[in-house]
Order: C-alpha cells, then structure tokens, then sequence
C-alpha cells in the first residue's frame, strides 16, 4: 500500500521550498540588478552615440537622458562620471556644429556683404577670426576629453571595478573624430575666405560690383 503524505506534512515542506526560492532570489538578486543597470547604461550611451551622428543635436533630448538616474550602489558613481563627460562632449560637438552651420560663414563674399564692408572686409574678417578661436577651442576641448577620459572616474572612485566598467561602457564610438574633422574643415573654409578678401581689399583698383557680380578690368 502507498503511504500518503498528510497535510501537516506538505505544509512544511511547501513553506520551506518558498524560503529557498526566497534565499536564492536574494541571492541573485544583486547580481541581476547589476546586470540590468549595466545594460541600461550600454543602451543609453548608444543612444546619446547615435544622436550625435545626426545633422543637428537635440541638448534637450540628450539632457533628458543624462539627467535620468538609472543605476544604484558603486553603479551611481559610474554613471555620473559618465555623465559629466558625455555632456563635456556634447557641448563642444555642438558649437563646433552651430558654427560650421553658420550662414554668415558662407554668405561673406556676396556683393551686398562687400559693400556693406566698404571693400576692406574688416568687419566680417573680424567676425571670422572670432569663430576660427572658437572652433580651436572647442578642437582643443574634444582632444583633451579623449585624452583625458579616465579622469572623470578618478576624481569619484578609486575602485578598480568601477573604473573598468567605466572604460568598458565608454568604449562606444562617440563621434569625437567626426567633430574634430568638421573642425578642421570649417577653419579651413574661413581661411580661404579670408585670403579672397585679403586679395580683393590689396587689389581693389581692378574689379567693381555690377550688377551683383564682381567683375575684374582688364
């Protein structure tokens, strides 16, 4: 005959299985929320990655997902050091960007901005100037960020586990070299810009403007 088992028995048996589960979901649980944070971290700095890849930046949006905590424990340092330096980045990519954007960059060498500068170009030369520094700021600023890095998580944490994850989730494309490039090009331009008015102003003797064109004499 089958012995069964009485219910004061099953009780016991079932109140301790869902103590185990309990202990091993505790057990696991930190591990898990880690795994979890990490994971959003990842997503977030793809997100912000792709968003500077775009033809114009978003700093709303983008603050919106820097400002958003999402980590806890030793995470939160980490996350925040993360923080600081993406804005650092964001920053600069997007006034190189404003500026490469600038029309006025672009519109220097029509006829009315010629006569509007009485033939010598001071004015808008002096505009270009202040924009070249500006550009060389920021150049300057992207170069250091990438140089430089690691120095956002030291000055949290001295915790070797937390700088490694930091360089792990950091590792992510960030367009620095695209900006350092639009850098480059844009200052460039205003450059040669500058040298065509250079050469218009020293031999103004042998073109005028008519009919909305430079025409050169013979």
């Amino acid at each position: 005959m089958k012995r069964k088992i009485s219910k004061k028995k099953i009780i016991p048996i079932i109140v301790l299985g869902i103590i185990l589960i309990f202990l091993i979901g505790l057990l696991f649980a930190p591990t898990l929320i880690e795994g979890m944070e990490k994971n959003k971290l990842r997503e977030e700095i793809k997100n912000i990655s792709e968003k500077l890849t775009k033809e114009n930046i978003n700093l709303e949006e983008i603050d919106n997902y820097l400002n958003k905590k999402i980590t806890s424990g030793k995470r939160k340092k980490v996350e925040v050091s993360i923080e600081k330096y993406l804005k650092e980045i964001v920053k600069s990519s997007n006034s190189i960007l404003n500026i490469s954007k600038d029309k006025k960059l672009t519109n220097t060498l029509n006829t009315k901005t010629i006569e509007t500068n009485t033939y010598d170009f001071s004015k808008t030369k002096e505009y270009l100037n202040k924009k070249k520094e500006e550009l060389k700021q920021n150049k300057k600023s992207l170069e250091k960020l990438s140089i430089e890095k690691e120095e956002y998580i030291k000055k949290n944490t001295k915790d070797k586990e937390s700088i490694e994850l930091y360089n792990e989730l950091l590792s992510t494309e960030l367009n620095i070299n695209k900006y350092i490039k639009l850098t480059d090009t844009t200052t460039n331009n205003i450059n040669i810009t500058i040298e065509a008015m250079d050469y218009l102003s020293n031999q103004k003797d042998t073109w005028k403007i008519e009919e909305n064109k430079i025409i050169f004499l013979k």
